[in-house]
């Protein structure tokens, strides 16, 4: 009874390993997305909202978020804006207003 207990558990914790390991891909196709990551020029009335809607496929919403965690919320005209590739790629501004991506 004792094995058969221990072997029970073992059966349990790799089951609830894999349903883990399964929730967390799927977390990750959710908030999927890709960006076309050439410079954009903003001009008048352009939004990060517009940008992300116009350039990038998938997660929009989560594409959005991580625009404005790079940007914030205001943009001027002829500042130039890069998005990010996908949803594993993080930009960071330099002091020097130069922007990179860490993939």
């Amino acid at each position: 009874m004792k094995t058969q207990n221990i072997l029970l558990g073992i059966l349990v914790g790799i089951a609830l390993s894999i349903s883990a390991m399964f929730y967390l891909q799927t977390e990750k196709a959710i908030d999927a997305y890709i960006c076309d990551s050439r410079p954009i020029i903003v001009s008048d009335g352009i939004t990060l909202f517009d940008l992300v809607t116009r350039n990038c496929d998938g997660n929009l919403g989560e594409a959005l978020d991580d625009a404005v965690d790079t940007y914030g919320t205001n943009l001027v005209v002829g500042q130039q804006v890069f998005l990010p590739r996908n949803n594993d790629c993080n930009l960071r501004i330099t002091d020097g207003g130069e922007v990179f991506e860490d993939c």
